[in-house]
């Protein structure tokens, strides 16, 4: 029997099988990273949690905070969450993980529901950068979960800063955006949640 090799990255695959093939199953988490070149369809899907029955310590925890403030203002609906990592993107980039090379990255998704739209506030641990909250809303019937990923995925794609281009495209759907930029940590929970709610009314 004559086995062909063919080179794909670098591994080298048989195309030909008998019965002394061995096969086996792996489970491996990057597989979620073709969500880059078009593989969000596929990719798992992120489950909303009600947000009192969500705690979180370290670097989002005042983010966390700040959502559970805004449910209590006048015309907010619902306030839910999402809380995930961030896929690796194309070969693994570096801001998936933080500065230590092994922790991955963590980011939330605050979805809240108003009178007249959904707003989706989205903050990434930032280890000191100056990376934005980053507000996408819409007034349409949105497949929130694909947009989600495209934008987390640009981020880290471009090293930690937002995809503007992405973001554009993101306009054709009828899915508009605004950077927030962060208070300075002299400002108090409350001034930075009347901050963000006044960028929700326009």
């Amino acid at each position: 029997m004559k086995v062909n090799k063919i080179k794909k990255g670098e591994f080298y695959i048989r195309d030909i099988e008998d019965e002394n093939t061995q096969t086996f199953e792996v489970q491996n988490e990057a597989l979620r990273t073709t969500a880059d070149i078009g593989g969000i369809d596929t990719a798992r899907g992120l489950e909303y949690e009600n947000i009192d029955n969500v705690s979180i310590q370290g670097e989002l925890e005042e983010f966390m905070e700040i959502l559970k403030l805004l449910q209590e203002k006048p015309n907010v609906k619902s306030v839910e969450v999402i809380i995930d990592y961030l896929h690796e993107g194309k070969r693994g980039k570096k801001f998936a993980f933080l500065s230590d090379g092994v922790t991955r990255r963590r980011y939330i998704v605050g979805k809240i529901v108003m009178d007249d739209a959904i707003y989706n506030l989205i903050e990434i641990e930032r280890e000191n950068r100056s990376l934005s909250i980053l507000l996408l809303y819409s007034k349409y019937n949105i497949d929130w979960n694909k947009v989600y990923l495209s934008v987390t995925l640009g981020a880290v794609n471009k090293s930690g800063a937002w995809d503007i281009q992405n973001l554009k495209q993101l306009e054709t759907k009828k899915i508009f955006y605004k950077r927030l930029r962060h208070k300075t940590d002299k400002s108090n929970i409350h001034v930075k949640c009347n901050y963000i709610y006044s960028k929700l009314l326009g």
